[in-house]
């Protein structure tokens, strides 16, 4: 009798090895394959993630067969596989196939259903402005005021052209209305100043203008406030006013000097002559259209600045977002004003919060020479569905600044997961979902 019971528990020993050695066996298969594939993804579509769907789905069914291997299956399904078996263990294979066959289910249509409820993409840049410094005079670099990643402040000077050319055009041109008003018998000295006063006027309010019209297109995507934008009409319209008056100063100081003189076309051209001579010297002088940083510098003192070619790269701090491109499945119940998270590369484990701010209705297939928005190129095997920009801007992070906790680099990656329903079970999946890719970025 003893012996009998100890070969029942021998056998049993046996059999109870053999599960454990299977399931090491599964195991090593598991971690192999799996690495397989996540070199495979990398390789042929690291913009296109899809390894996660099996190493979730492969991963229930070997944490069940774990379970058996090791005799801590729960209970219940403990009782149902001894009713089912007979106690036997032939069938745990099957049942653990089955479980994950109908999990796999469930996350397919989670995922279908997500794909439209709570879209979600990793193809997604951090934007700014970022603006060509183009001199509007010809000539050779005296000084470059800035260093490369250099924070600079609106108005603070970035480069001079060499002033000593036009400093000596606008001597020359004021010699010449010297000469005009004199042979006409006039005196010069107010039509002087108030040519030079109307000169800065013009020159002002060529800048509010540049400085307008890019805060009101901000403000017409929803990038910038409409308390931004009034403040930039009515600083708009002072720069007008100012100009108004010194063209009224001017009219007053011709007057002055009789119908004859002020008419005199000679007098008119001298005056065009030195306003034109002192624009170019404030010409002379770059500096920053707004606050932000130098970047990409390649130049330095005694390089030949051309008109109109782009001398240094200026990325603005006022007008920093997100830019996911999302598929035509992703957009469909996509609104401006949906909330939205965030997680950068930069910084995986934090997720930022976020709004729609504005969806681009319009993007490049790349067929045609236009000039509509295009999503990043993904270079891999399976073929990328269309995508659309869909703008989101950070909340209390709209304005860019290096002494937030926070840095943004400009065409960095992130994730984003936008919220386009009220349903708690999809958006808690959701909120999960981004928080696990926000970690699991930390490997790539």
């Amino acid at each position: 009798m003893d012996t009998i019971d100890e070969q029942k528990k021998l056998a049993l020993a046996k059999r109870q090895v053999a599960k454990i050695m299977g399931f090491y066996i599964h195991l090593a298969a598991f971690v192999l394959v799996m690495t397989l594939l996540f070199v495979a993804n990398l390789i042929l579509s690291p913009n296109l993630w899809l390894v996660q769907w099996p190493f979730l789905v492969w991963g229930v069914g070997l944490l069940a067969h774990g379970l058996c291997a090791f005799g801590r299956m729960p209970r219940l399904i403990s009782n149902w596989r001894q009713r089912k078996t007979g106690g036997g263990e032939g069938r745990v294979m099957k049942a653990t196939v089955a479980i994950s066959a109908i999990l796999a289910a469930l996350i397919f249509v989670w995922y279908l259903v997500a794909d439209r409820i709570t879209p979600y993409t990793s193809n997604v840049r951090v934007k700014g402005m970022v603006i060509d410094i183009v001199p509007k005079v010809t000539g050779e670099v005296a000084a470059v005021a800035v260093s490369n990643g250099q924070v600079v402040e609106r108005g603070d000077l970035l480069a001079r052209i060499d002033p000593r050319p036009f400093q000596l055009k606008v001597e020359r041109a004021r010699a010449a209305l010297d000469l005009a008003t004199q042979s006409v018998g006039a005196e010069s000295s107010k039509v002087d100043v108030a040519v030079a006063n109307l000169a800065t006027a013009r020159a002002n309010l060529e800048n509010v203008e540049a400085q307008t019209a890019r805060t009101l297109e901000l403000v017409s995507r929803g990038v910038q406030s409409r308390a931004r934008g009034d403040n930039a009409r009515a600083t708009l319209a002072a720069a007008q006013s100012a100009v108004k008056a010194a063209e009224a100063d001017l009219e007053r100081a011709r007057s002055e000097l009789g119908v004859e003189g002020a008419g005199n076309a000679e007098i008119r051209d001298a005056v065009a002559a030195l306003g034109e001579a002192e624009l170019a010297l404030e010409w002379a002088e770059l500096r920053a259209p707004a606050r932000g940083v130098i970047v990409d510098l390649d130049v330095t003192n005694g390089v030949f600045a051309r008109e109109g070619s782009r001398l240094l790269t200026f990325v603005s701090f006022e007008e920093v977002w997100v830019e996911a491109y999302m598929t035509e499945n992703n957009i469909a119940n996509i609104d401006i004003g949906d909330p939205a998270e965030i997680s950068l590369d930069l910084y995986p484990s934090l997720i930022f919060n976020g709004v729609v701010a504005s969806i681009s209705f319009a993007a490049s297939d790349r067929t045609s020479s236009g000039s509509l928005p295009s999503a990043p190129r993904v270079d891999g095997w399976m073929r990328d569905p269309q995508r659309f920009p869909v703008r989101i801007a950070m909340t209390d992070y709209e304005v860019g600044s290096e002494a937030s906790d926070i840095r943004r680099m400009i065409n960095g990656q992130a994730d984003v997961i936008v919220y386009t329903g009220q349903s708690r079970f999809l958006n808690a999946l959701a909120a999960a979902w981004i928080r696990f890719m926000g970690v699991l970025s930390y490997a790539y």
